[in-house]
């Protein structure tokens, strides 16, 4: 055997066993590299959304995960509620696995059983996230919060009636508690990248009423988009099953085109069932802190120029679609619209207009559909919280809302419903 064939022998060796440690490591890392997304399900079905929520868990399990799209789930149910198997009361972590699905029930075993927890605390939310993103990281990542809402937390629900009468953007029925838009955004601004960005890219507020600019105001520097309703959420709620199918034949899209995605597939759900009132909107949150910006420079004028401006407010209020158990949300596209047309000043016209094209910014789609009695009562996204009358505008708004203690918007209500107040009485007097 010549020296020359040893070398070449050996050489060949060397070069089999290199591509073999270097497959090894491509499969290694990716194994361990994050999926391009992580999608967690924060589902409180502790009360009479039970089987509503046990109905997201078996529509995202009817899909399931893939190499690219993780599926994370937290529920919650209750006692005497839905019968779907297993039969459980309290709460429950799940890894959704691949497309899996029983025409009896939920699949997905329990990775923890929790016990009892109160699903409307910010530290239950945390605490969840936090798992999820140790178990399954993600490159972008995705949170449905689920769960009564009834907005702005001192407000009752329209039709639900809860032990605490309030729901905020969540509620738990066996705690009576709730969590408020600012607790939601002070728990999920605590997740930050490396980037300084927030961890999560969408946030889904599957809950009535949070389609409030008081609301995702709460939510700066917490997510980058959120989707939202001005009006009541319909069970069964968004199709999930079609909105992840989405997700994972399209793992490339981006968190704007998933929030979009989001309600394009509730508006094709939506729309095939007839004489039904909803909306859904995918809401830019940086875009949406400019525009607060916009309307306390508006609200300012209207202030110093109350006796002329409370005319065409008042007109702008009523002719604007409204929500609400006291119609106490107001269409703020539509309202700055109508003013920006009516107002007689020119400087308030201007800063009205600022204000409407600040909502189509920050609105990066919207769906509806429900009678409206003129095109200008098509709502536009976005609402913010304008009370018929001054003894409905609570002290806590002024205290707890963020929007109204940093712009100049509580200030305006306070002052114009005040004036109308005295407009009344001195007619009646």
């Amino acid at each position: 055997m010549s020296t020359a064939y040893v070398r070449r022998s050996l050489c060949l060796w060397m070069k089999v066993v290199l591509v073999g440690v270097l497959w090894t490591s491509c499969q290694r890392a990716l194994a361990d590299a994050p999926a391009d997304w992580t999608l967690m399900a924060y589902l409180s079905g502790d009360g009479d959304l039970e089987a509503a929520a046990v109905g997201y868990v078996r529509m995202l399990e009817s899909v399931g995960s893939s190499e690219r799209v993780n599926v994370a789930v937290q529920l919650d149910r209750c006692e005497g509620g839905d019968a779907t198997r297993p039969d459980f009361a309290d709460a429950r972590r799940m890894l959704i696995d691949r497309r899996r699905q029983d025409a009896d029930g939920i699949v997905s075993t329990a990775a923890e059983e929790l016990g009892e927890v109160d699903m409307a605390s910010a530290a239950t939310l945390g605490a969840f996230v936090r798992w999820t993103r140790e178990r399954c990281p993600g490159r972008r990542y995705g949170l449905i919060v689920m769960g009564h809402g009834s907005g702005l937390v001192d407000l009752p629900h329209p039709f639900v009636r809860l032990p605490s009468q309030v729901c905020g953007v969540c509620h738990d029925e066996t705690s009576g508690t709730r969590m408020s838009a600012a607790d939601l955004g002070a728990a999920l601004r605590s997740f930050v990248r490396d980037t300084g960005e927030p961890l999560i890219d969408v946030l889904f507020l599957d809950a009535c009423l949070t389609g409030l600019l008081e609301v995702v105001y709460e939510l700066r520097g917490a997510c980058r988009y959120v989707t939202a309703s001005e009006y009541v959420m319909l069970t069964p709620g968004a199709p999930w099953d079609q909105i992840l199918a989405g997700l994972v034949a399209w793992p490339d899209m981006s968190p704007r085109e998933f929030a979009a995605n989001y309600v394009w597939q509730a508006a094709g759900y939506w729309a095939q069932v007839p004489d039904v009132a909803v909306t859904h909107a995918a809401i830019d949150v940086a875009q949406a802190t400019v525009l607060a910006r916009r309307l306390g420079r508006l609200s300012e004028e209207l202030t110093d120029t109350i006796a002329e401006s409370a005319p065409p407010v008042t007109y702008a209020r009523a002719v604007s679609r409204s929500f609400g158990p006291n119609r106490q949300y107001v269409d703020l596209g539509q309202f700055a619209r109508t003013l920006a047309r009516t107002h007689p000043r020119k400087a308030v016209r201007r800063l009205a207009r600022e204000v409407a094209e600040g909502v189509t910014s920050a609105v990066v789609t919207e769906y509806h559909s429900g009678p409206a009695e003129s095109r200008d009562q098509e709502p536009t996204g976005l609402s913010v919280f304008f009370p018929p009358n001054l003894s409905e505008l609570p002290d806590a708004y002024m205290a707890s809302a963020s929007l109204a203690r940093e712009t100049q918007w509580g200030q305006f209500l306070q002052t114009y419903l005040r004036h109308v107040r005295r407009l009344f009485d001195r007619e009646a007097a």
